[in-house]
């Protein structure tokens, strides 16, 4: 240790270092370490990347505690929201993490936009975008170049609810106006019924 100045030699980088920036260890006559914090975070990163790791999740997983791959900061599992398909059965991220990942990629109506759109009809934005081409950029029905909604500027995504229904699968069968789509929806695809409102408006 260094008189008059509170300062140690670390034994890794051999430079005077505050006595601060080094843990404690009661093995040592000085009651602490022999390696300044710094040098120890750097070669726990150089073991982690020999070792793998794998073998620092494992001591951390007997800790109870979990690294965060976004902050990089070990915390309690307490912290981590549940998820089936890790190893672990949880989250890769802490719940801070996470509601701030969420709130970012909200903000962004493209994304908002792609991840509606693959998660009700399995459709990339690109591929809506070349069915929209397809169309002439129309509806679908009534050949419309306005979707009629004032809250969106984008056509709905028709697609056959009883296909879904019977397989599974999500067909889609075009993008149609909100009108038309709406006017599908009434009618719960009933071509029967809808021949009858043909009918209907025919003799009246």
């Amino acid at each position: 240790m260094i008189d008059g100045e509170n300062k140690k030699i670390c034994m890794e980088c051999k430079e005077d270092v505050y006595i601060s920036l080094f843990g404690l260890n009661n093995a040592t006559k000085d009651k602490l370490a022999t390696r300044c914090k710094p040098c120890c975070k750097i070669k726990d990163e150089k073991y982690r990347r020999s070792k793998g790791v794998k073998a620092f999740v494992c001591r951390l997983a007997k800790k109870g505690m979990k690294e965060c791959s976004l902050c990089h900061l070990v915390k309690d599992v307490t912290f981590f929201n549940k998820n089936k398909n890790t190893k672990d059965g949880l989250q890769t991220h802490c719940r801070i993490c996470s509601n701030i990942k969420s709130r970012e990629y909200d903000t962004c109506p493209l994304r908002r936009r792609k991840r509606k759109l693959w998660s009700n009809f399995r459709m990339t934005n690109e591929e809506y975008e070349q069915r929209l081409k397809n169309q002439d950029y129309s509806c679908a029905i009534c050949n419309s170049k306005e979707t009629k909604n004032s809250y969106t500027q984008h056509f709905a995504v028709d697609h056959c609810h009883a296909h879904e229904k019977e397989t599974g699968e999500i067909k889609v069968r075009g993008l149609l106006c909100d009108q038309c789509n709406m006017g599908l929806g009434a009618y719960e695809d009933d071509i029967e019924r809808m021949k009858k409102a043909i009918k209907y408006l025919e003799e009246n």
